[in-house]
């Protein structure tokens, strides 16, 4: 959902998908990516999580834009990769002040 909305609204800037997956729930996240355009996105995935992993790599392949994908270590996904990161955190919004300065 995050990128069909940041695709129709011009105030997203970029955007940071956290274990992002090619479809989820019917939603068509690789049409979603080419859609956001040029709009930088993080990707984040745990390299055990293979699912979110592949398709991180794919939806970084069809960006328009500058992309960037992190990996991180372990089998968490969502907001579980987030909250056992110490640094996962920190990186995204470092990441957000460098692209949205």
């Amino acid at each position: 959902l995050a990128l069909l909305y940041a695709a129709q609204s011009p105030h997203i800037q970029a955007l940071v998908l956290v274990s992002p997956g090619l479809n989820e729930r019917g939603i068509d996240n690789a049409a979603g990516m080419a859609a956001v355009g040029k709009k930088p996105v993080l990707l984040l995935h745990a390299s055990g999580d293979t699912y979110a992993a592949s398709s991180a790599r794919n939806l970084r392949d069809r960006a328009l834009g500058f992309t960037e994908l992190r990996e991180y270590p372990g089998a968490l996904n969502g907001a579980a990769l987030l909250a056992a990161s110490q640094n996962a955190q920190q990186q995204i919004l470092h990441w957000l002040s460098l692209i949205l300065s």
